[in-house]
């Protein structure tokens, strides 16, 4: 905001237009959903999701994914909006970024992340994890809006494909045959044996059926209008201060902000 930029051989706008250029920028980065605008002890800070290069090391294993996404398109924009919108939906908030990865905190301080690993020619996976002991609903709510998110935004939008973890809970050993959960399912089994233990395991379990149901759909589009109504305050609150730049400006004065947004 400041406009400590490397200009290198460009010429620069006056002081008063320059300001209000900067502030464009940033109000079209949140309009788009690319970054996250946070405040620390060096101010205003503004965080892309698609630019975090940083390996997670503790990269999610068995039983912890809870179901796999496939799905094609502007990888870029999808990743990144979705961390966005999801970190401005005050249902999640985003603790810690990694390269293709994020980790948000519940509400009830639990852990629940995705990763995504891409595939070549515009195609990826994202896996959805979670923290032990978080509870049913909130699971249902992450696996929606990350659901919703995608078949709204990947190209074509029939390419969206859901694959469920299974873990057994007899013996707590994950179920690795896809191709077995995905033919019973299609002939209408609803539940399938273990291989270790030998009981039967449910495919239509209670995550499935608030998965399916209107109420958690409903929950979802309420949390993305919220994220919609956060990022437009933060944007109507930078084209407030433009404005009050310009008209300082224009009267000979200086326009200085204060660091509290309530003011």
């Amino acid at each position: 905001m400041d406009g400590d930029l490397d200009y290198r051989d460009m010429e620069r706008l006056s002081e008063a237009d320059e300001k209000i250029l900067l502030r464009a920028i940033v109000q079209t980065f949140l309009n788009r959903s690319l970054c996250i605008r946070q405040e620390t002890p060096q101010g205003s800070m503004l965080v892309f999701p698609s630019y975090f290069r940083r390996d997670n090391p503790n990269q999610p294993e068995h039983p912890n994914i809870f179901v796999t996404y496939g799905f094609s398109g502007p990888l870029e924009e999808i990743y990144s909006t979705l961390v966005v919108r999801l970190s401005y939906s005050d249902g999640f908030e985003c603790e810690q970024l990694w390269k293709d990865a994020a980790d948000f905190r519940t509400l009830a301080g639990k852990m629940a992340g995705l990763a995504m690993t891409r595939k070549g020619e515009g195609k990826a996976e994202m896996v959805v994890y979670f923290d032990a002991g978080v509870q049913i609903e909130t699971q249902v709510t992450f696996i929606k809006y990350v659901h919703e998110h995608l078949l709204a935004h990947s190209q074509p939008r029939e390419s969206v494909t859901r694959v469920r973890t299974y873990v057994c809970p007899h013996c707590d050993e994950p179920l690795e045959s896809r191709i077995a959960v995905k033919k019973r399912l299609e002939r209408g089994k609803k539940d399938i044996i273990c291989p270790l233990c030998e009981k039967r395991l449910p495919l239509l379990d209670l995550i499935e059926e608030k998965f399916a149901s209107s109420e958690f759909l409903q929950r979802v589009r309420e949390m993305d209008e919220l994220a919609g109504i956060n990022l437009d305050n933060e944007s109507r609150e930078l084209i407030l201060v433009g404005h009050a730049i310009a008209i300082a400006a224009e009267a000979g004065q200086i326009f200085r902000p204060v660091a509290w947004a309530d003011w």
